[in-house]
C-alpha cells in the first residue's frame, strides 16, 4: 500500500494519491460517535482547502505503524492553520456536542497562541468571538446569574452552554490568559464592566449577587450609582463615603423628611449587609454628620443649606437634637458633633429687631431666667423658652453677664421717657436687675446703675426715667417732710428695692 496511487481523497474534485501524499484522519477523533462527527466536519473542511485527507475505517488506519501515521495525520495545528481567518459559518452549523468535541481537539496540545485569529468562541449573543492577543474582550462567567446582570453586554460573555468544563478549565489557565483575549470574570473585571440600570428586578438581582459575593470590594462602586434611596424621588447613588447616606428610621418620619429636603440620601435597612462603611446608622450624631456631608457636597455653608427649612422644621430638628443629649455628648465624636451643632441655624434668638433662628455660634446666653428686654444691632441672645439652658451651655454658647448685657444692650438703647408700650416690660426687667444686684451684691453693677437714668417715678406721667440720686423715698415720713417741694421726685415702689 505504500507504493502506487492507492489512496482516494475527495480533495481537488477527487483523486487517487500515494501513501506519501496522504493525510490520514486523527485516530483519536474517530474513536466514538461524537468525535467521529467532529472528525468528519474537520475532514470535509480540510478537503475544501485542498488538503489530501484520506478517510479510512479505523481498523485499517490502525494497521499502519503509529509513528509513521502520526507524521501524516490531521493535527490540531493543521486544523487551526486552516480555520484561521475563516468565517463563523464553519462552526455555526455544528451541533453543540460536535462543536465541543471539535473545540476540545483544538485545545488538546495547549498551543493557545495558535488560536489567534480563529473565530470559534461562542458568545451569548449567538455570535462567535475571534481569539487575539492583548486587551481582554471576552469573559467567562462563573454562573449565568452574573451574565444576567449585564444584559447589554451579551457580546462579550462566553456562552457557557456551548462549552465543556475541560474547555473552560483550559481557557482560564494562566498560560491561556497570557496568550488570548479571554479570561474568567473575576471581581475586578466584574466591577470594571459598564453598569446600566434596567429595572427593579435587575437591581434586586444585583444586590442579591453582591450580598452573596463577599469577596467583592464594595469601595470599587465609589463612582457607580447602584444603591437605591428611599422617598418619592428616590434615585440611585454611588457608594461614596463622602456622600450623606443614612439608614432611615421608620419612627422618625419628620426628621427623615427634613434630611431629605436638605440633601441627605436615606437608605432602606435591607441594604445593610455590605454597607457599614458607606451608610451611617440613624442617630443624632450621624444626623449631624450627614448635614455636614450634605453641606460639603453642595458647596454651601450649613446655614445656607438649611435655608429651605420652615420654622416648624427648625424647631423639630432642634427638639430632636436636644432630646438625644447622651448620644451627642457621651461618645468619642462629641467634639465634632458640637462643632457641627453650633453651626445649625435652629436656635431662636432675640436680635435688635425680632426673634430669628440663629446658629449657636452667633448667640450669647444670659444667666438663667434673666430677661432680655433689648439687644444691640449685630448681637443675638438665646431665647430661653425654646432652648434648654444646660443644652446651650454644653454646646459652648458663651454667657453674657448682667453687667455686660446692661452696658451693651440696654443702657445705650434705653429711651427716656419710655414708650408706653415698653413700660410694663421694662419694670419687669428692672425688678430682675435690682433683685440680681441685691442677691449678688455687685458693687460694679450698682455703681453702673447709679450713673444712669434707669428708675421710673410714680410722679412722672410720661414714663420718664431718673437716676437714683434724683429720687427720694416718699414712704419714709422724714424724707417726705424734708424733700416735699424741694425738687426731688419720689421713686417708683418696686419690691425688692435695693439701696442704690
Amino acid at each position: 500500500m505504500k507504493s502506487g496511487d492507492v489512496f482516494y481523497t475527495r480533495s481537488n474534485g477527487g483523486q487517487w494519491i500515494s501513501y506519501q501524499e496522504a493525510v490520514f484522519e486523527d485516530e483519536t477523533l474517530i474513536s466514538d460517535g461524537i468525535k467521529e462527527g467532529a472528525s468528519k466536519i474537520i475532514s470535509d473542511f480540510l478537503i475544501e482547502r485542498s488538503i489530501n485527507v484520506v478517510q479510512l475505517p479505523r481498523s485499517i488506519l490502525k494497521s499502519f505503524p503509529e509513528q509513521e501515521r502520526k507524521l501524516q495525520q490531521v493535527t490540531p495545528e493543521l486544523v487551526r492553520d486552516n480555520i484561521r481567518n475563516a468565517t463563523k459559518a464553519f462552526v455555526q452549523k455544528m451541533d453543540t456536542l460536535v462543536f465541543i468535541a471539535f473545540f476540545e481537539y483544538l485545545l488538546s496540545d495547549k498551543a493557545f497562541s495558535e488560536l489567534r485569529r480563529c473565530t470559534i468562541l461562542p458568545l451569548m449573543d449567538k455570535s462567535f468571538g475571534t481569539f487575539s492577543k492583548g486587551r481582554i474582550q471576552f469573559y467567562i462567567a462563573n454562573e449565568e446569574a452574573e451574565i444576567a446582570l449585564f444584559p447589554n453586554l451579551s457580546s462579550i460573555f462566553v456562552d457557557l452552554e456551548r462549552l465543556s468544563k475541560p474547555i473552560i478549565d483550559a481557557l482560564t489557565t494562566e498560560a491561556a490568559a497570557k496568550e488570548l483575549n479571554v479570561k474568567r470574570l473575576d471581581n475586578d473585571a466584574f466591577i470594571q464592566l459598564r453598569w446600566d440600570y434596567h429595572n427593579d428586578k435587575w437591581l434586586r438581582d444585583l444586590w442579591h449577587y453582591l450580598d452573596a459575593t463577599e469577596s467583592i470590594d464594595m469601595t470599587a462602586f465609589e463612582n457607580t450609582p447602584i444603591l437605591p434611596t428611599v422617598g418619592p424621588n428616590g434615585v440611585l447613588v454611588s457608594l461614596n463615603q463622602n456622600l450623606p447616606l443614612l439608614y432611615q428610621d421608620g419612627n422618625r418620619s419628620n426628621i427623615n423628611a427634613i434630611l431629605t429636603k436638605i440633601g441627605t440620601n436615606l437608605v432602606d435597612k435591607r441594604y445593610s449587609k455590605r454597607l457599614p462603611d458607606f451608610v451611617l446608622e440613624f442617630s443624632a450624631t450621624n444626623v449631624l454628620k450627614c448635614i455636614q456631608l450634605a453641606s460639603t457636597k453642595a458647596n454651601r455653608s450649613i446655614e445656607e443649606l438649611l435655608l429651605p427649612l420652615s420654622s416648624d422644621e427648625r424647631n423639630t430638628l432642634r427638639d430632636f437634637l436636644q432630646g438625644n443629649e447622651y448620644d451627642l455628648f457621651q461618645n468619642e465624636r462629641s467634639s465634632e458633633s458640637i462643632e457641627i451643632l453650633r453651626q445649625l441655624p435652629i436656635f431662636p434668638a432675640q436680635t435688635s429687631s425680632s426673634v430669628a433662628f440663629k446658629p449657636a455660634a452667633d448667640c450669647r446666653l444670659l444667666p438663667q431666667d434673666f430677661p432680655v428686654f433689648s439687644v444691640q444691632y449685630g448681637m443675638a441672645i438665646l431665647c430661653k423658652n425654646d432652648t434648654e439652658y444646660k443644652f446651650a451651655a454644653k454646646i459652648n454658647i458663651p454667657e453674657l453677664s448682667v453687667q455686660e448685657h446692661l452696658r451693651c444692650n440696654v443702657l445705650p438703647l434705653l429711651n427716656n421717657p419710655l414708650p408706653d408700650t415698653k413700660a410694663n416690660e421694662y419694670q419687669t426687667f428692672l425688678r430682675k436687675v435690682l433683685s440680681y444686684v441685691e442677691r449678688e451684691g455687685s458693687q460694679q453693677l450698682c455703681q453702673m446703675l447709679t450713673q444712669h437714668s434707669v428708675i421710673p417715678s410714680d410722679e412722672s406721667s410720661n414714663c420718664r426715667l431718673f437716676r437714683a440720686s434724683e429720687l427720694y423715698d416718699d414712704t419714709n415720713p422724714m424724707f417726705a417732710a424734708v424733700f416735699a417741694g424741694a425738687g426731688k421726685t419720689s421713686k417708683c415702689r418696686m419690691d425688692p428695692t435695693p439701696h442704690l
